[in-house]
């Protein structure tokens, strides 16, 4: 693999594809952000691929986008030499917009013309600061002829002239002194490529949505930063608008028509593509690794390029979650984690080397006076007094002078992320509730009830006691005692804990018992459809209990909401309350027991029994009647 790449590209990359802490005041560098792709990626032989249409696709847009390159001849060429099943991008700059065609494998003579924003506005922006940006892309899909675009050159001309020269009408602007002026702080709108050009092209619309493999919501982090008074972005748009094609390519050219497992497979080598690049930017010959990263600390910094090892890691550890070993092997997962583990394991011992704040571990340091604590204070150190009388006594006796070096309390195991399916995981967070109470742990007692709080609102958010596995008479019945253990076991730990403490009392006490009766319902539902069509019986709408719960977190209040829409659903049922004091004809217990053949058979035999109790009462009866008249 070549390193012939400028300091400036692999800055400009290292900026784009890692997101430092703080923003460049320099203008994005597309040209900069191209020469590091087709040095280091395109020329690669070793990297992931999804396949060799995506391969393609990052060439031509690559070459075709350096600002030497980009001109309608070329344009034309590129779209004359795409051959059925390929795809070809263009960033339309000077529009904020992406356009990309795929032509048709089945059909050859058919061309897909895909178009999307390349950045959001700041409003937008705004509005999701608490959530990561979801683009939709594309924005617009319209079917046409091949040779529509091909045999002349007007459409590569209005493609070059739309992404050179920004229209008017679509330019933000403001209003100030009583005049028009162009407003630097705000991005162009797409309309003239997302809407014109595509309805322009005529053809048939094409319906898109993520079932069909041909739309995708994409998760980015754009953030805006004001500066100067221009609009700056940490990421460079190109980026965005290369990532974005090579997603939505994969899904078009490997993920199958409405396959969902054809899908996520695109969906899973488009990541581990993206993971590669990054992995790629820290890679480079032996030789010259030293004066390599001495140049990337020179221009972004070593916070930057340790926050670039950390996502690195992370990345390779998520995915390789979420693939099946032989799908992680068939992909080349192994090969990209043995290159990620490689450069990571040499940033970080470069940096350790050259840094000595990253090699020292972090502790605290406790100097005691002589002078007692105030009486007036002890109150208010409830839970840290015992612990800081014992320190004092220490330095009072002797036992070791000067600073203490206290060291961080020891991990404490904790279960997260169980099979909930799994009525043994489902023990084991009982057992370890119960022996936090035993030992009198106040941290173990904790740490066990978050994770009883996290591993229950994630089975109710995921679907996994639907599974086909579990949806058996036999296994349902283990997991429902297994669940029945644990409300039970976690109203008793919570309600000794949490007495005077309301948040934990409404979090535990209340919400995640109500999760787990909730959970045997729907768990039951599965198996007797015969429940679903009687009420539930828990109060709801205004007036339920559950709206005095004290919770703070978002995500706890998003649970407390698909609870109620879940009682409220339920009691729209038409027949009686699902428990009731009353009996009738048309209860629940009546025609359970109508309906089931066991207990129908324990009742014939009950009244056999019954009966036969009865003649054998009339025939001693009349014995013993015969019996007191002759006497």
């Amino acid at each position: 693999m070549t390193n012939a790449v400028s300091d400036d590209a692999v800055a400009a990359a290292l900026r784009t594809m890692i997101v430092p802490m703080k923003l460049p005041q320099e203008p994005d560098c597309p040209d900069d952000i191209l020469e590091y792709l087709d040095r280091r990626i395109i020329k690669n032989q070793d990297l992931c691929w999804p396949n060799d249409r995506i391969r393609m696709l990052v060439q031509k847009f690559c070459w075709l986008h350096k600002s030497s390159n980009f001109s309608a001849t070329n344009i034309h060429g590129s779209l004359k030499t795409m051959a059925p099943g390929q795809v070809r991008a263009f960033y339309m700059a000077a529009q904020n917009a992406v356009l990309m065609m795929h032509r048709l494998s089945c059909e050859p003579k058919l061309v897909e013309v895909y178009a999307w924003a390349a950045q959001l506005p700041p409003a937008e922006i705004f509005k999701t600061n608490d959530k990561p940006l979801r683009y939709r892309v594309p924005e617009s899909v319209v079917k046409v002829e091949f040779c529509q675009l091909t045999e002349t050159t007007a459409f590569s001309t209005l493609i070059y002239d739309l992404g050179v020269n920004a229209q008017p009408e679509a330019l933000p602007s403001t209003k100030k002194a009583g005049e028009t002026v162009p407003e630097e702080r705000d991005t162009v709108h797409p309309i003239f490529v997302t809407q014109w050009l595509v309805r322009a092209l005529g053809g048939h619309d094409v319906s898109t949505s993520r079932e069909q493999g041909n739309a995708l919501l994409k998760k980015v982090r754009d953030e805006a930063r004001y500066g100067m008074g221009k609009l700056l972005w940490r990421r460079c748009p190109i980026w965005f608008a290369l990532k974005s094609s090579v997603h939505l390519a994969s899904r078009l050219t490997t993920g199958g028509d409405g396959d969902s497992q054809g899908q996520a497979e695109a969906d899973l080598s488009f990541k581990l593509w993206v993971t590669d690049v990054i992995g790629t930017l820290y890679t480079c010959e032996p030789a010259t690794r030293q004066q390599y990263y001495l140049n990337l600390i020179e221009q972004c910094g070593s916070s930057a390029m340790l926050e670039g090892a950390k996502k690195i890691a992370r990345r390779v550890e998520k995915l390789e979650q979420k693939f099946s070993n032989d799908r992680w092997i068939r992909l080349g997962g192994n090969r990209v984690r043995t290159r990620c583990e490689s450069a990571v394991k040499h940033v970080i011992a470069f940096l350790k080397a050259t840094d000595a704040n990253v090699e020292e571990p972090i502790e605290a340091r406790v100097t005691l006076s002589e002078n007692e604590v105030q009486e007036g204070l002890v109150h208010k150190l409830t839970n840290s007094w015992p612990t800081l009388q014992r320190l004092q006594n220490t330095v009072k006796n002797g036992q070791e002078q000067g600073s203490l070096h206290v060291g961080l309390p020891p991990a404490i195991p904790r279960l997260r992320n169980l099979d909930m399916s799994n009525p043994e995981d489902v023990k084991s967070l009982s057992n370890a509730l119960s022996n936090a109470l035993a030992e009198d742990a106040p941290r173990k007692i904790m740490a066990a009830l978050n994770d009883v709080r996290e591993n229950v609102m994630q089975m109710w958010k995921s679907r996994s006691c639907y599974d086909l596995k579990i949806n058996t008479s036999p296994v349902v019945s283990i997991l429902s005692v297994s669940l029945l253990k644990l409300l039970r076991t976690n109203l008793e730990v919570s309600a000794k804990f949490g007495k005077n403490d309301v948040r934990l009392e409404s979090l535990h006490t209340v919400l995640v018992s109500v999760t787990i009766v909730l959970l045997l319902d729907r768990l039951n539902c599965a198996l007797f459809p015969m429940l679903k069509e009687h009420k539930l019986g828990l109060p709801a709408g205004r007036d339920q209990f559950l709206n005095a719960l004290c919770l703070a977190q978002r995500s706890e209040k998003e649970h407390l909401h698909s609870l109620e829409q879940y009682i409220l659903e339920r009691n729209r049922a038409h027949r009686t309350v699902l428990v009731s004091a009353e009996w009738k004809n048309g209860s629940f217990p009546t025609r359970f027991a109508k309906s089931c053949a066991k207990m129908r058979q324990i009742r014939s035999d009950i009244q056999m029994q019954c009966r036969k109790n009865e003649e054998n009462k009339l025939s001693e009866y009349r014995r013993k009647r015969s019996q007191y008249d002759d006497l």
